[in-house]
């Protein structure tokens, strides 16, 4: 038998040694890579970058469920939001003059006026004293103090540093919330290796916006927005959120009557002699807005045509007076975009402007004052309604009912702020014309039907209905297509069926506009006519008589065709 020379017996045991450390070797690596791969990232985000922080003196902004970036600013550890950021996603109730540096906010009574770096002021009732500035300016930017804001805005809010956040909640009422179940992270995206917004805590309060595969999109009571594994919170409830903030009531000066607005487009005080003329043939008028007062001037100068004895003879037949008051038309006043919006952007000239129109109206003895602003851009938005706020308060404390007319609510139309019309001035006027007009591609009616109708249920989902009045074209226009373009001559009533008759054509009437329609040609040019008659104001009385609305206007007394009055009669008395 052979032996082993080094006369020792081999250990059998040590190949099953090395060949288990070569495995638990290899599930080592195995689950290093698996980790890597399935595990979760420990990493956090940057979250200067998530909220777009550059500074310690900066904070992110966060609006219900939007991160807006650094919109927000702490002075002596308190914390501010930017006025613009304000505006377009809190309240536009707040205003800031850049070119007179004043801050104002409007009340029902009087407007809150405070300077920059002021820490008192005067909210009507009392003197108010804060222990840092109401609103601030950071280079060019103003800033308003959160506390402020939750003070006078439907919000919750709530600020927390390290870093520097800011929480604005706007929406409340019903949301689905969860726990957080196990501690766990809320991070920035959907994914196991998404680095960590925040660590959350057992019994963390989260709000839920979304669901992504098996991970929730949250909402921490401390401003993060992220995602956090289904599996470490529970099961999702429903929470009625509200806020504390209760709106100041405007008191509206409201007629108990419906109503019958004639506009009176007079000129000059001679054409004021003749109203009684104008009123003969007419049935239901009992408000009548003579054009009367308009801008002379970019610094606040109104020019004025009023008379006491056109007052007098309409008070005499049981007719209010709203005098109209407007940027346009004036023989030596302004009438661009550009001297509205330096004319309205500075509040020294809209405070001259407001207590010169109010003391002409009264000296007057007018019932009202009708605002006819046409020339409004969307950067002068946000001084126009401000106008408005402030001629309210005059009107309220005069006792004069304010109207304010407006176009068919359009996508490029919406900074006239009918909302906000709506809850400062008395009656909102639906210009209820003018589909077709000036810069328009293709000839059209002047207000079909279905044009009518849009501008009622588009102007009373911002304004209640029973303060909106629609005014009814008296005019129509004909419209002349030839080689040299598109062109029209505008027609009163009467006039626009004897050009029809005239040109030997036949009015048909016409189902989609609700209009006897007319087309006829001469001379190379086709000219076309969608009438506005007694028919196509019957079927637009008949369509404001299923709205609750405040009444009817008409543009203008001295166009219409005498058959009209008994159908607005009658619409009066539904």
């Amino acid at each position: 038998m052979a032996r082993n020379r080094s006369g020792k017996k081999k250990k059998r045991g040590g190949t099953a040694v090395y060949i288990l450390i070569i495995l638990l070797l290899l599930a080592f690596i195995i689950g290093v890579i698996a980790y890597s791969r399935l595990g979760f990232s420990k990493d956090m985000a940057d979250l200067n970058d998530y909220f777009s922080t550059t500074s310690d003196e900066q904070a992110g902004v966060v609006i219900d469920n939007a991160v807006m970036g650094a919109k927000g600013l702490v002075k002596d550890g308190v914390p501010y939001v930017e006025y613009e950021t304000v505006s377009d996603y809190v309240s536009s109730r707040f205003y800031v003059d850049t070119n007179e540096k004043v801050f104002l906010y409007a009340l029902p009574d009087r407007v809150i006026r405070i300077n920059p770096d002021e820490t008192k002021y005067n909210n009507g009732s009392e003197d108010v004293e804060t222990d840092h500035p109401v609103w601030t300016m950071e280079g060019e930017t103003p800033y308003i103090a959160l506390d402020f804001l939750e003070q006078y805005s439907p919000i919750t809010a709530a600020f927390a540093d390290k870093p520097n956040r800011i929480l604005i909640v706007t929406q409340f009422g019903d949301v689905q919330a969860a726990d957080v179940k196990n501690d766990s992270q809320v991070r920035k995206l959907a994914g196991r290796k998404s680095p960590i917004l925040t660590e959350v805590k057992k019994g963390d309060h989260l709000v839920w916006i979304d669901t992504v595969d098996d991970w929730y999109h949250v909402r921490t009571d401390d401003g993060f927005i992220g995602y956090i594994p289904q599996k470490d919170v529970t099961k999702l409830k429903s929470e009625k959120t509200s806020c504390a903030y209760v709106e100041p009531e405007v008191q509206h000066n409201l007629m108990d009557k419906k109503i019958c607005l004639a506009f009176d487009n007079v000129t000059n005080t001679t054409a004021n002699g003749l109203l009684e003329d104008r009123l003969t043939n007419t049935k239901g008028i009992n408000v009548i807005a003579p054009t009367w007062f308009s801008v002379a001037d970019v610094n606040g100068t109104v020019d004025s045509i009023a008379t006491p004895e056109y007052v007098e003879m309409a008070h005499g037949k049981g007719l209010k007076v709203w005098a109209t008051f407007r940027d346009f038309d004036s023989e030596n006043g302004i009438g661009s975009n550009d001297e509205t919006l330096e004319l309205l952007s500075r509040t020294s000239v809209r405070e001259k402007m407001v207590d010169t129109v109010v003391s002409q109206a009264k000296s007057a003895g007018v019932d009202g004052i009708n605002v006819d602003f046409e020339k409004i851009a969307a950067e002068c938005g946000p001084h126009y309604i401000q106008f408005i706020r402030e001629l309210s308060i005059k009107c309220r404390a005069e006792g004069l009912v304010l109207s304010v007319d407006n176009y068919v609510p359009k996508a490029y139309n919406g900074h006239y702020g009918r909302k906000e019309q709506g809850v400062f001035a008395d009656y909102v006027v639906i210009m209820g014309y003018d589909e077709h007009t000036y810069g328009s591609e293709e000839a059209g009616s002047v207000a079909s039907y279905d044009f009518v109708q849009d501008g009622i249920e588009k102007t009373i989902t911002d304004v209640p209905v029973e303060r909106v009045i629609n005014a009814l074209p008296f005019y129509t226009r004909i419209w002349e297509e030839s080689a040299t373009g598109l062109t029209f001559k505008a027609y009163d009533m009467g006039g626009a069926a004897e050009a029809v008759s005239k040109a030997g054509a036949e009015a048909v009437w016409d189902d989609v506009t609700h209009q006897d329609y007319a087309e006829w040609s001469s001379d190379d040019t086709t000219y076309k006519v969608w009438l506005e008659n007694a028919a196509s104001i019957k079927d637009k009385l008949d369509l404001m008589s299923g709205y609750e609305l405040a009444g009817v206007g008409g543009w203008r007394l001295g166009q219409e065709t005498s058959d009209i009055w008994p159908l607005i009669a009658e619409y009066l008395t539904k």
